[in-house]
């Protein structure tokens, strides 16, 4: 399904210029990358922009994921495990705040370094593939309102997966994000992803669906200021996320996770567009594929009468995904791709392209 006549390192999941996209990314060819369509180059944009936004989700589902291993028996920092499994990270209830404060106390800061479980070759075995050894997290409450902000620092911190982050996510949230209802608001401060400037806030109302799993309404609002200066995407969206394997754990590492909805926008170059999944796209913790989606179809449509369909594959863990326009087909990596700890794969060491692109 992902073979086609030409393959190019296009950069999907991983921002800074134009310039680096087309010098750096390539796959096994030199073939310039500059001949790479210009309509495929608008189908990178839509979906780049996706990514960095549904990252902001998955960030805050990693922190959260954090407390609750901190909270209930896989505390690294040699305190006794608190809590008991009896609450989930309530995040507001008298319990649970007492249990945090015992890890920290209000306005302190817990540095991701110092948490021996994510200090390995990538720090992912945990699932937190997001945050880096540099990211700071602190906690503080107004009224049953938790508030957390996750801190990348001013200078350049390399995440997990390989990007590069900077400043900071603001994260509100009240009520049982894991065992029920929960009301949760992102909020980007001077964050910046590969140099790109993510500006915007993301709102979240997560419930138990009626199949058990964990099911998360999503409505951004937002933008990126490519760090090229070539312009400015535009992005608003509303979509689903369910995870449709792991709710009945706080880990990462067991989710699989379906996400659908419907996203307009502008593009940099002043076009603009709407798109709808056309089939979930799924993240396969499972399978050690946490990074990308590894199958699922997204339609896009652009003011200027371009159809483009991206199809991320069958399921199979990898980091290719299908740009197809006109009945003609070009095949794009995908260099946020993580394989999983311990293992190789496509587009540098440890699995991870190097950071380019996002100028469209």
């Amino acid at each position: 399904m992902k073979r086609s006549k030409m393959m190019y390192r296009a950069a999907l999941f991983c921002g800074a210029t134009m310039v680096g996209l087309f010098a750096c990314q390539k796959i096994d060819n030199s073939t310039s990358t500059a001949v790479l369509s210009e309509n495929t180059l608008k189908a990178v944009a839509q979906t780049y922009t996706a990514e960095v936004f549904d990252e902001v989700m998955e960030i805050g589902d990693e922190t959260l994921s954090l407390y609750e291993n901190l909270l209930h028996g896989k505390d690294s920092l040699g305190h006794d495990s608190v809590g008991g499994r009896g609450g989930h990270h309530g995040m507001g209830g008298p319990g649970d705040r007492d249990s945090i404060d015992h890890i920290w106390h209000p306005g302190d800061s817990l540095r991701i370094g110092d948490l021996d479980s994510l200090c390995g070759d990538r720090g992912a075995g945990d699932g937190h593939l997001r945050l880096g050894s540099c990211t700071r997290i602190s906690s503080d409450w107004s009224g049953d309102t938790l508030i957390t902000t996750i801190n990348y620092g001013t200078d350049s911190c390399v995440s997990f997966d390989g990007k590069v982050r900077k400043g900071k996510i603001i994260m509100t949230s009240i009520g049982d994000y894991f065992g029920g209802d929960a009301v949760v608001t992102f909020r980007c401060e001077d964050y910046y992803v590969d140099n790109n400037q993510v500006l915007g806030t993301s709102n979240v109302t997560t419930k138990i669906n009626a199949d058990g799993n964990r099911e998360s309404l999503i409505k951004e609002e937002g933008s990126i200021v490519l760090a090229d200066g070539s312009g400015t995407i535009l992005w608003s969206s509303e979509k689903a996320r369910i995870v449709k394997a792991g709710t009945d754990t706080t880990e990462k590492m067991d989710d699989v996770i379906e996400v659908t909805g419907t996203a307009s926008g502008t593009l940099a170059s002043g076009n603009t567009f709407t798109s709808q999944t056309q089939t979930p796209l799924v993240r396969n913790h499972l399978k050690d594929c946490m990074g990308v989606y590894v199958s699922g179809i997204t339609n896009i449509n652009v003011s200027d009468g371009t159809v483009i369909v991206v199809d991320y594959g069958d399921g199979t863990c990898d980091n290719l995904a299908t740009v197809t326009i006109d009945g003609v087909s070009e095949t794009i990596t995908l260099t946020s791709f993580m394989p999983g700890p311990g293992k190789g794969g496509k587009g540098g060491k440890g699995g991870h392209g190097k950071g380019h692109g996002g100028g469209h």
